[in-house]
């Protein structure tokens, strides 16, 4: 019991209870701190995001009017081939009907055969006629088909070249 009496004992505890008090008061403060931290970490966190998304959306809308622009120019590209096409066709089709005239009037007609000998006789320049007449529009068809493909693969040429630079 004596021991009890010792102020040296009491003066420990004192100290012990004090230096348990700061160090709670420390971890109390330094938990609030952290929060705070914390928190203003999130926010700047946030912020950052909205900007990033801000910066990527008006990216994407550049890139929206690059290909816009690109493909009105493609559009374009494509009604100058269409009006190119209906006026060589009909340029087409002036010369077909004049070298079919120009066949008839060259040889005329070969009578009919008489009714026992089968087939009428046909005019070798009628035939040349027709069959370089189908021979032009095939090709015609395929350079139509081919103009279209080059318009298209230089429209994605042109897109991807308007997003990546």
């Amino acid at each position: 019991m004596t021991a009890l009496l010792n102020w040296r004992l009491w003066a420990a505890a004192g100290v012990a209870m004090l230096l348990a008090w700061t160090h709670w008061q420390a971890y109390r403060q330094g938990g609030a701190s952290a929060r705070v931290e914390l928190s203003d970490l999130r926010a700047s966190y946030a912020e950052a995001g909205r900007h990033a998304e801000k910066a990527e959306r008006a990216k994407e809308r550049t890139w929206a009017e690059r290909i816009e622009e690109v493909s009105t120019h493609a559009e374009a590209e494509k009604n100058a081939l269409a009006a190119d096409l209906a006026a060589s066709r009909a340029a087409a089709d002036g010369l077909r009907t004049a070298a079919a005239s120009a066949a008839r009037r060259a040889c005329p007609r070969a009578a009919a055969a008489d009714p026992g000998q089968g087939q009428p006789g046909a005019d070798p320049l009628d035939l040349l006629v027709d069959v370089l007449g189908r021979a032009d529009a095939r090709a015609g068809e395929l350079a139509e088909y081919a103009d279209r493909a080059r318009i298209a693969g230089q429209a994605c040429e042109r897109a991807y070249d308007a997003i990546t630079k």
